[in-house]
């Protein structure tokens, strides 16, 4: 148990240090690339299986915010993020306008709760968006990019679908079959979470790897935008969150700032040119590092329970 805590601690450097092992690790990434579809999957699972979809989704009553941020999170941000981006370079507002519209991410409830947010708005978020996700994302590029990139929009929606969908079903078949085995080794679900994503950042890295150090200074230069890409959506959480308590300004501004890129990348690796799941591997380094600045800010606004402080450190 001391292993499993420390590393869903320090999962931010497991991140990291993927990054660099598939970068600087020869590995067979061509034959791990095949493995993304279904580590993303079972990821899936192993959250599903922590919770109870129906009666998460149950206890939310407000149904206008629910509406508002779905409203927001997967159409509103990701439109107005195309917009401003297309007017510099249209490329880049393609693989901006992939990961804004984006499910929240898997572990976004885990982030709200070391912040001290409010943990059962961020579990329905993430439930919400990752139902709705699949339907939206096909119509955002139909609509907004054309025919501007070849993209085959029902491949598209099959695959966020059934990364989804699969998994939803999958628990809600497996819950009732086998309640004592998953009680059992449901603390380590996070630590093999952690696992795979590990394995999906190698591969997706490691895949790239000739063209990510070939081009350094693109490289530094798409970083840059992608962190202010970052600094963006955290804005867009602080905005659309105005009017909430604290708890729940956390959990929204959380929810929409940490996508599922896992996701993007599998998307990006399944649908899109190498140059769109380029970035959206390098959208792994800011998803993996803006969360200690935006501790800072909390902290400063007065926001950071003294418990979520204490499991943050």
């Amino acid at each position: 148990m001391v292993v499993v805590r420390w590393i869903e601690a320090h999962f931010w450097a497991f991140l990291l240090l993927a990054m660099l092992f598939g970068l600087l690790v020869p590995l067979p990434t061509a034959y791990m690339l095949p493995l993304l579809k279904p580590a993303l999957i079972i990821v899936l699972l192993l959250v599903f299986l922590k919770i109870d979809v129906i009666d998460i989704l149950e206890k939310i009553k407000n149904y206008r915010l629910m509406i508002w941020l779905a409203f927001c999170f997967l159409l509103l941000s990701p439109i107005l993020l195309y917009e401003l981006f297309s007017i510099w370079d249209p490329q880049f507002a393609i693989a901006i306008l992939l990961l804004s519209a984006m499910p929240a991410g898997n572990s976004a409830p885990f982030l709200t709760d070391v912040m001290g947010g409010n943990t059962s708005l961020a579990m329905s978020i993430t439930i919400l968006t990752s139902l709705i996700a699949p339907f939206t994302i096909p119509l955002l590029f139909h609509f907004l990019v054309g025919q501007e990139i070849a993209i085959d929009h029902w491949g598209l929606f099959y695959d966020a679908a059934s990364m989804i969908f699969i998994p939803l079903t999958l628990s809600i078949i497996l819950k009732p079959l086998i309640p004592r085995l998953i009680k059992r080794i449901m603390p380590a679900f996070s630590t093999i979470n952690i696992l795979l994503l590990f394995m999906i950042v190698v591969a997706s890295f490691g895949s790239q790897k000739s063209i990510l150090l070939a081009n350094p200074l693109d490289l530094l230069w798409d970083l840059l935008l992608m962190y202010l890409v970052f600094i963006i959506v955290h804005i867009i959480g602080f905005l659309i969150s105005w009017k909430q308590n604290k708890p729940d300004r956390i959990a929204i501004i959380i929810e929409r700032s940490y996508m599922n890129n896992g996701l993007a990348i599998v998307l990006a690796a399944a649908a899109f040119p190498p140059s769109i799941l380029i970035l959206m591997v390098i959208s792994e380094i800011p998803w993996s590092t803006t969360l200690f600045p935006l501790r800072w800010v909390f902290r400063k606004m007065k926001w950071l329970p003294k418990a979520g402080t204490d499991l943050v450190e």
